[in-house]
């Protein structure tokens, strides 16, 4: 049977690895979402695909699947220990970020499909599986009987924040969820990847003329409408909570000895006071996920940081999502 079947490509088009081109945590993230984005996009592609393996092998001999990665890293498919498997149209043994895989599965029994990750841990090293990692990963059991399946690993990434850009580790989470689809007679699988990241200070970046600030920056000059530098400021990111922050205070005027993880002079050439803005820690506060800039005052905002100089009303704030 499998030599006069049609083939179908059991993949749809994968997102490029240069979105993690820049090496940090905050491209990580983006490469997650852009990789969810295109299994969206892709997800009928997979369905039809699926329909047509299924009208060649047979209505009454198997059962339509998809899945979808929507992570950064590749899904292995480990064959070894998986049942269900036709001789045909099987699952593709590695799927990248942002594809989605078409096959099918026999439906005289149950199916188990066993899946591992491989990780992106850079040019020298290149994609490493799961086993390999430190800690190892194991390979998680998909059925229809079984609830979500879980793979938590440790991935390293470059930090671009510290002197020495040494090598930093997130934790993640991926969770592999299989139900019904909205296809009849079909079973989707979405794997999908979370990220777990704190703030534990602002770092702000000047210019003598504008530029574009680095991924993960927020996009405000601090000094719009006053002169001076350009200043852009941007998360300091680490993934121990131990070290995240628990909100910022704005200092004004000149300041010596300012904490660890604190901005420059927020109004540098611009004339008038220093202008900071400093991390907290309390050790009975929550943690700060993200900070972003805000025109009005509320809860866990700063002073106006353009008090005293009109202008712009601008506050940080931060969150704890």
């Amino acid at each position: 049977m499998a030599s006069t079947l049609p083939v179908f490509d059991p993949r749809t088009p994968k997102v490029s690895l240069l979105k993690i081109g820049m090496q940090t945590i905050q491209s990580a993230k983006e490469l997650v979402k852009q990789a969810n984005e295109q299994t969206v996009e892709f997800q009928k592609q997979a369905d039809m695909t699926a329909v047509f393996m299924l009208n060649n092998y047979g209505k009454d001999k198997a059962t339509r699947c998809t899945l979808a990665n929507a992570t950064g890293v590749r899904l292995e498919f480990v064959e070894a220990g998986s049942t269900g498997l036709l001789s045909s149209y099987k699952p593709p043994p590695m799927l990248e970020p942002g594809e989605v895989a078409s096959f099918l599965v026999d439906n005289s029994k149950p199916f188990q499909l066993n899946y591992n990750i491989q990780v992106f841990q850079g040019p020298s090293r290149g994609w490493v599986a799961g086993e390999a990692l430190e800690p190892p990963t194991k390979a998680v059991m998909l059925s229809t009987s079984t609830a979500p399946s879980v793979i938590e690993s440790v991935v390293q990434v470059m930090d671009p924040m510290g002197p020495e850009r040494r090598p930093m580790a997130y934790p993640t989470k991926f969770t592999f969820v299989i139900s019904p689809s909205n296809v009849p007679g079909t079973w989707k699988v979405n794997v999908e990847q979370s990220i777990t990241t704190y703030v534990k200070g602002i770092e702000s970046l000047y210019r003598h003329d504008n530029f574009v600030p680095p991924p993960g920056f927020l996009h405000q000059d601090t000094n719009e409408g006053f002169g001076g530098d350009w200043i852009y400021c941007g998360p300091i990111i680490t993934s121990v909570e131990a070290e995240a922050c628990t909100g910022f205070k704005f200092l004004l005027y000149e300041q010596h000895n300012l904490p660890p993880f604190s901005t420059g002079d927020l109004s540098r050439n611009a004339g008038g006071n220093d202008r900071h803005i400093v991390p907290l820690n309390d050790p009975a506060g929550k943690k700060v996920t993200r900070i972003s800039w805000v025109n009005f005052p509320s809860d866990q905002t700063t002073e106006d940081i353009n008090q005293n100089r009109g202008g712009l009303y601008l506050y940080l704030k931060w969150h704890y999502d």
